[in-house]
């Protein structure tokens, strides 16, 4: 019959995809042992895991701000197509979002914070932000 599979549950052929993806411990590993390490290529790997235990963290600002940051004409993406022009493939967001705290760890001053919060919030009283 031509359509004898309709039987079947939706997802079987997926998961008989993935279980083929398992293996037993038992089995050989492709996985480097002590004497071999993994090969990494800075112009092609991503600096570090996504680990939402360890990396992830939210950062609140107002829209503009965002876009001066991540947007359209942003410092990241004029960042990410410097990169690319140099020969790095796909830089992660988490990787631009590193960079641009570490340069601004480095560069500001617990001063220069304050005084951006106090503009902030002088701006505030001329009405709502958002």
């Amino acid at each position: 019959m031509a359509f004898d599979d309709l039987g079947d549950d939706p997802g079987d052929e997926a998961l008989d995809e993935l279980a083929g993806t398992l293996h037993d411990s038992s089995e050989e590993s492709n996985e480097p042992t002590s004497d071999q390490s993994p090969t990494y290529d800075p112009r092609s790997d991503p600096a570090f895991a996504t680990n939402q235990e360890k990396t992830q963290h939210s950062v609140y600002c107002l829209p503009e701000t965002w876009e001066k940051i991540d947007g359209d004409e942003g410092i990241l993406f004029e960042a990410e197509i410097e990169l690319r022009r140099e020969g790095y493939s796909d830089p992660q967001k988490r990787e631009l979002y590193e960079a641009f705290l570490c340069a601004a760890a480095e560069q500001l001053t617990a001063d220069d914070i304050k005084q951006q919060v106090i503009e902030t919030r002088n701006r505030r009283s001329d009405g709502p932000l958002l």
